[in-house]
């Protein structure tokens, strides 16, 4: 299963588009290339570079919610806010106000993205 994924150049302090060809070799390391074809992709620094994974579920407005990105949701009365990480084989959120969920389906909003437009509470 090809697994899906996003990747912030922390020099440029933005997303790569789709002019450059990213891929993630079986031992996990990031290549990066300026077309398809595979003669031209080089290995990088990945000190350079934040690869966000998706996490196979989709916000109220059906985009895609990866690793690093804010979100809402209602638990029980109160709206909550956190950021979802992968750790410990598995995505959690991490509560702005403290705390850890685990990431499951629910009707989730992003309001954000640590690397674009933070969310500080």
């Amino acid at each position: 299963m090809k697994s899906k994924f996003r990747v912030w150049d922390k020099k440029k302090n933005k997303y790569l588009d789709n002019s450059y060809a990213q891929a993630i070799t079986n031992n996990g390391k990031l290549i990066i290339g300026d077309s398809d074809y595979y003669e031209s992709f080089t290995n990088t620094n990945e000190d350079d570079y934040i690869v966000e994974y998706c996490t196979g579920y989709k916000s109220i407005n059906n985009e895609d919610i990866y690793v690093n990105d804010f979100v809402e949701y209602k638990l029980g009365l109160k709206m909550v806010r956190g950021r979802v990480v992968y750790d410990n084989f598995g995505y959690w959120i991490y509560e702005i106000r403290g705390g850890c969920m685990v990431f499951n389906q629910q009707q989730y909003t992003i309001i954000g993205n640590q690397n674009t437009n933070p969310v500080n509470s």
